[in-house]
């Protein structure tokens, strides 16, 4: 299922999809990003767990298609601590590509 939009996302949560967008970098993870949808790209490590991938030197910036399962995650949402401050991490849950694979096209096709 070809996914692009947070519509497409939502319509395919836990199916294995083919997203379509421009490679980037965040602190967290590889991302595929469209105009309206953020993707990470990442790998179950131990325990179950999302670790972190990146993506190939000279990717960033290019047009790529990603496949994989897509999830919606909360586990990097920032903890509150009782005085109020905010330690590092996501303001919400995450869409996020498991067992993701970079699909060979420079134009995301």
């Amino acid at each position: 299922m070809l996914v692009a939009t947070i519509e497409q996302a939502e319509a395919a949560l836990g199916q294995r999809v083919r997203v379509l967008g421009t490679a980037g970098d965040a602190k967290l993870s590889a991302v595929v990003h469209s105009d309206t949808l953020v993707v990470y790209c990442m790998e179950r490590g131990e325990g179950g767990l999302l670790v972190e991938s990146r993506w190939p030197e000279g990717t960033i910036g290019k047009q790529v298609a990603v496949t994989g399962t897509l999830e919606w995650s909360e586990q990097f949402i920032a903890d509150v601590e009782s005085d109020g401050s905010v330690r590092q991490g996501a303001e919400g849950g995450l869409w996020v590509v498991t067992d993701s694979n970079m699909a060979d096209s420079e134009d995301g096709q």
